[in-house]
C-alpha cells in the first residue's frame, strides 16, 4: 500500500503571523488615537478647572473698581497660593476616560501689585478704553493745552528772573561792602521799612588823618555825623604810646641801677663774711696753740715732781703759764680786734642792703605800674590793628565776590537776551517792552566802567591789596609785645613804634567811595507800600487763605501700616513724613513747567511740546510709523489711566464716588501721597497756586500802569540807597506780591467750583496796586466770589487731571491701590489685602492614562494652562 506525504501548513502560520501584526498595528493606532484624545481631554480638564478657579475672582474689587483679580487670602490676611493649586485639582473630575490627575503645580503667578504698578495701570487703562472708546488722546491734549500758553510766556519770564537774581547779587554784595568799608549797614526789613545802622568795626575806622567828610569820603552829613565818633587814628595811638614806652624804659634803667648797687653790697657782705671767718679761724688757732703750750708746761712739771708729795701748786709752774699767756696776749688781742672790726663792718653793710632793698622794691612797683599801662595800651592798639587787618581782608574778599558775581551774571543776561529774541513772535508788545527795559537795565548795570561807577571796584581792589600787604609787613604784633623786656629793649621798641607809625601813614583809601547822597532820616524811617501784615500772610496756611470755611475740611486719615505703597512689593518707593514718594529720578512734578515725564520711552520736555506731539502726531513721516504707533499707544494708555483715576476716585470738588471711603479727597492723595486729607488738599492747592502764579506774574510784569505804580512805591522805599537795580528789585517784589494775591484769588475761585480763564487777563485781574497790603482771608474770598466765571475756562478737576498726568506712574498706581484696598477693607472685608491678589497664573498638571487596547502599563501626559487678564 502506497502512503502519500502530508502538507506542513507553513502558509497558515505565516498568514496568522501577518494577521497578528495587522491586529497589533490596528490596536496601536487605536491606542495612539486614544492617547491623543486623552491628551486633548486632559488639557480641556485643566483649562476648565483653571478657568473655573478664575471665575472665582474677587467680586467687590471688580464691581467697585473694575479690576479682575483672585484674592488668594481666601478671607484671611495672608496669601495662600497653595489653595489655588488645591482648588484647581479639586475641579478636575477623577477617572474620566481612564485619566487620573497625578499632581498639579502652580508654575508662576502675576500679582496685581507687581510690576511697579504696570499691571494695575494696564487693567485700569484697558477698562477705560473699552468702556468709553472715545478720543482719549485728544481729550488729554485738550487738558494739557491749558498750560501751553503759560509755558511759552513763562520761559522768558524764568530766564529774566534768573538773570535778575544774578544781577541783584551784585547789589547785595555792594551793600555788604558798605558795611565792611564804611560801617554803614543798610537793611531792607520785612516790615517794609528801610533803615541803616552803624557798625562797630570797619575798614575806614582805621583812619590815619583827621575825620572829615572829605577825608572819609562820605557825601552825606547825616551819615558822617553818625560815623564821626567811630573813627580812631592809629598814628595818634602810636604817638601816645611812644612816651609811655620811653618812661617805662627810664624806670627800667633806675631799677637796673638799683639792682646793680644791691648786688655790690651783697658782694661786699660776702667778702667781709669770708674775712670774718678767716679772723675767727686765726683767733681759734692762737688759742689752741696757747692751750697746747700750757698743757706741755703742766706735763713737764708733773714729770719733775714724779714720786714727790705735792699739793699740785708750784710757783714756778704758775709763772711759766703766765709767761706763756703773756707771749700770746698781743696776738690774741690783734685777732680779737680784727674779728670785732669785721663784725661792725658787716652790720653796717647789712643796714645799707636793707635800705637798698626797700628802694629796689619801690622801683620795681613803679616799673610794674608803668608796664601795665604800656602793655594795656599796646594790646589795645594791637587789637585795633588786627581788627583793621581782618576787615581789609574781608573787604578784599567782598570785592572779589562782586567781580565773580559780575562774571556770573553776564552769561545769564546773554541767555535772557537770546531767549527774549527767540520768543518775540509768541509775546505781546507789552511783554516785549517790559522785557527789553529789564534787559537794558541789567546790561547797563554790569557793564559800568570805573569812571561811572559809584564804587570803583578795580581801584578799591588795588588799594585793599596794598593795605593788606602793608599790615602784614609792618609786624605790628612783634612791635606791640612787651614781655621780658630790659631798658635797652624798651628803647629799641620805642624806636620800632616810631617806625611803625611812619609806615602806617602809607595806608590808602583810594577807591573806597560810595554814594550816600540819597540817605536821609525821612528815607530811613519812611514805610514802603508793602506792609508787615502782607509778608506775614505769605507764611500763613494756604487753606485758611483759600477756603471759605477751612474748618469744614476733612480730617480723615489713611492708615499706613499695611498699604501696598509701603510694602516690599513697591520696591524703590520711600516713606517720608507720612507720604509714599518715588525716588528722586521719578519724583512727582510740583509746578508749572516742571515736567520731565516719559511715555513708553518717549521723553517729553514740557507741556507745550507734549500737546504739540499729540496734536501733530499724524504728520509724522511714513518711515516713522512704528515710532508713531508706539507713542500713540503710550499716550492712549496714559490717557486711559488718568480718566480711570478721575472716574473712580473723588476729589475736593467732586465727592460723588466717596460715600464709603477712607479718604474724601482721593485724587489729591494720589497726587501727593500724604496721610491726611488736609495735607493732600493743602499740597494740591499750593501746586495750583504756583501754576496760576506764572500766568498772573506774566500779566502783572507786563502791565504798564501797575509797573509805574510799583516803581513809585519802590523809589519811596529804597531810593535812599542810590542803587537803581535795588529799586527795580523792590518794584518786582511788589509786583510779585500782587501776582501772588491774584493767584490766590484764582485758586480760591477754583475750589469754589468756578471755571477760570486759562491765562490771567485784564477782565479777570481783580486787584488794584493799593490792595497789595490787603492780603487777608476775607479779602481773598470776596475777590474770588466776584471773579467772573468763564464758560470755556479750566476747572479744579482739569488741574487735578494735569497733575495726575505729571505724577509718576508708579506713584499713581500704588497710591490708587492704597485707596482701593482700604476702601474695600472698610466696606467689605477687613482681611482684604491687594498684595494677595493675582491677575494671572501658569499651572501644570500631570495625568496618568490607563491603556485600553494594548495591555501594558499606563503612560503619563502633562498639560499647561496660562491665564492672563
Amino acid at each position: 500500500m502506497k502512503i502519500r506525504n502530508a502538507e506542513n501548513g507553513s502558509v497558515t502560520v505565516f498568514l496568522a503571523l501577518i494577521l497578528l501584526v495587522v491586529f497589533s498595528l490596528i490596536m496601536t493606532s487605536l491606542e495612539a488615537a486614544k492617547s491623543a484624545a486623552s491628551r486633548a481631554y486632559a488639557e480641556m480638564l485643566l483649562t476648565c478647572a483653571a478657568e473655573s478657579e478664575a471665575a472665582d475672582f474677587y467680586r467687590p474689587l471688580f464691581d467697585e473698581y473694575h479690576l479682575f483679580a483672585i484674592d488668594t487670602g481666601f478671607g484671611e490676611s495672608t496669601a495662600k497660593l497653595s489653595e489655588v493649586t488645591s482648588a484647581i485639582e479639586a475641579r478636575i473630575p477623577p477617572n474620566t476616560w481612564g485619566i487620573e490627575n497625578e499632581g498639579t503645580t502652580l508654575l508662576s503667578y502675576e500679582m496685581l501689585a507687581d510690576g511697579s504698578g504696570d499691571i494695575f495701570s494696564e487693567q485700569a487703562a484697558k477698562y477705560e478704553i473699552i468702556s468709553k472708546a472715545g478720543d482719549l488722546v485728544s481729550g488729554l491734549a485738550e487738558k494739557l493745552g491749558v498750560m501751553s500758553k503759560q509755558e511759552k510766556s513763562a520761559k522768558v519770564l524764568q530766564k529774566k528772573l534768573e538773570a535778575e537774581e544774578k544781577v541783584a547779587r551784585i547789589d547785595e554784595l555792594t551793600i555788604e561792602l558798605m558795611k565792611i568799608i564804611d560801617g554803614v549797614n543798610c537793611n531792607i526789613s520785612g516790615d517794609g521799612k528801610a533803615r541803616y545802622t552803624i557798625e562797630t568795626n570797619f575798614v575806614k575806622r582805621f583812619l590815619i588823618t583827621e575825620p572829615s567828610m572829605s577825608t572819609v569820603r562820605i557825601n552825606n552829613a547825616e551819615v558822617f555825623t553818625a560815623l564821626s565818633g567811630k573813627y580812631i587814628n592809629p598814628v595818634k595811638m602810636l604817638d601816645s604810646l611812644y612816651p609811655l614806652v620811653l618812661e617805662y624804659a627810664g624806670k627800667l634803667e633806675i631799677l637796673e641801677d638799683s639792682e646793680a648797687e644791691l648786688q655790690k653790697l651783697n658782694n661786699l657782705k660776702t667778702f667781709k663774711e669770708a674775712e670774718l671767718t678767716v679772723a675767727n679761724e686765726a683767733l681759734t688757732a692762737v688759742n689752741l696753740l696757747m692751750e697746747a703750750q700750757l698743757a706741755a708746761a703742766e706735763a713737764e712739771f708733773a714729770e719733775k715732781n714724779k714720786g714727790r708729795e705735792n699739793d699740785g701748786t708750784d710757783p714756778g709752774l704758775e709763772n711759766r703759764k703766765n709767761e706763756i699767756r703773756d707771749s700770746f696776749q698781743e696776738e690774741i688781742s690783734a685777732c680779737q680786734s680784727a674779728v670785732t672790726g669785721l663784725e661792725l663792718e658787716i652790720a653796717e653793710n647789712d643796714a645799707l642792703i636793707e635800705q637798698e632793698e626797700k628802694k629796689l622794691e619801690k622801683y620795681r612797683e613803679d616799673a610794674r605800674k608803668s608796664y601795665k599801662g604800656v602793655s594795656e595800651s599796646a594790646r589795645l592798639i594791637a587789637g585795633f590793628f588786627s581788627a583793621a587787618e581782618s576787615k581789609v581782608r574781608e573787604a578784599l574778599a567782598g570785592v572779589v565776590k562782586i567781580k565773580v558775581a559780575q562774571a556770573q551774571a553776564e552769561p545769564k543776561i546773554d541767555e535772557y537776551g537770546q531767549t527774549l529774541n527767540g520768543s518775540r513772535p509768541d509775546l505781546s508788545e507789552e511783554e516785549i517792552t517790559e522785557y527789553e527795559e529789564a534787559y537794558d537795565l541789567m546790561e547797563e548795570y554790569i557793564s559800568k566802567t570805573s569812571a561811572e561807577s559809584a564804587f570803583d571796584y578795580e581801584t578799591a581792589e588795588v588799594s585793599l591789596r596794598a593795605d593788606n600787604k602793608l599790615l602784614e609787613e609792618c609786624d605790628y604784633v612783634r612791635v606791640l609785645i612787651f614781655d621780658q623786656m630790659d631798658s635797652k629793649s624798651a628803647r629799641e621798641q620805642a624806636q620800632s613804634i616810631i617806625r611803625l607809625r611812619d609806615k602806617i601813614t602809607e595806608f590808602t583809601y583810594e577807591g573806597f567811595v560810595f554814594d550816600y547822597s540819597a540817605f536821609s532820616s525821612a528815607s530811613n524811617n519812611e514805610e514802603s507800600g508793602v506792609s508787615h501784615d502782607l509778608v506775614g500772610a505769605l507764611n500763613d496756611g494756604f487753606l485758611g487763605m483759600l477756603l471759605k470755611d477751612p474748618s469744614g475740611v476733612s480730617q480723615a486719615e489713611i492708615p499706613t501700616a499695611l498699604l501696598p505703597s509701603r510694602s516690599d512689593t513697591a520696591e524703590g518707593m520711600s516713606v517720608s513724613s507720612g507720604s509714599a514718594q518715588m525716588p528722586e529720578a521719578e519724583d512727582d512734578m510740583a509746578g508749572a513747567g516742571a515736567m520731565a515725564g516719559s511715555i513708553e520711552g518717549s521723553e517729553i520736555s514740557d507741556i507745550s511740546d507734549l500737546s504739540d506731539e499729540i496734536a501733530g502726531s499724524g504728520e509724522t513721516d511714513a518711515g516713522d510709523d512704528s515710532a508713531v504707533n508706539t507713542r500713540l499707544s503710550g499716550l492712549l494708555k496714559k490717557a486711559g489711566m488718568i480718566l480711570y483715576l478721575c472716574d473712580n476716585f473723588g476729589s475736593y470738588t467732586d465727592q460723588t464716588v466717596t460715600d464709603d471711603t477712607v479718604l474724601k479727597y482721593e485724587q489729591e492723595y494720589i497726587i501727593c501721597g500724604n496721610e491726611t486729607d488736609k495735607e493732600n488738599l493743602s499740597s494740591v492747592l499750593l501746586r495750583i497756586l504756583l501754576m496760576r502764579l506764572v500766568t498772573s506774574g506774566v500779566y502783572v510784569f507786563c502791565d504798564a500802569g501797575l509797573k509805574a505804580e510799583a516803581q513809585a512805591i519802590a523809589t519811596a522805599a529804597v531810593g535812599f540807597t542810590g542803587m537803581p537795580f535795588l529799586i527795580a528789585l523792590m518794584k518786582y517784589l511788589i509786583l510779585f506780591i500782587l501776582a501772588y494775591e491774584q493767584a490766590m484769588i484764582e485758586t480760591a475761585a477754583l475750589v469754589m467750583g468756578k471755571r477760570i480763564s486759562v491765562i490771567t487777563e485784564k477782565s479777570t485781574f481783580m486787584l488794584k496796586i493799593y490792595e497789595v497790603v490787603l492780603c487777608t482771608p476775607g479779602h481773598i474770598q470776596k475777590k474770588a466770589e466776584e471773579y467772573p466765571e468763564k464758560s470755556f475756562g479750566v476747572s479744579y478737576g482739569d488741574y487735578l487731571a494735569i497733575m495726575l498726568f505729571l505724577t509718576g506712574q508708579k506713584n499713581a498706581s500704588y497710591r490708587a491701590m492704597d485707596l482701593i484696598q482700604e476702601n474695600i477693607r472698610y466696606e467689605y472685608n477687613e482681611d482684604f489685602f491687594i498684595v494677595n491678589c493675582i491677575t494671572g497664573f501658569r499651572v501644570k498638571a500631570k495625568f496618568v492614562v490607563l491603556p485600553k487596547y494594548i495591555a501594558f502599563g499606563g503612560y503619563r501626559t502633562s498639560a499647561e494652562y496660562a491665564l492672563r487678564y
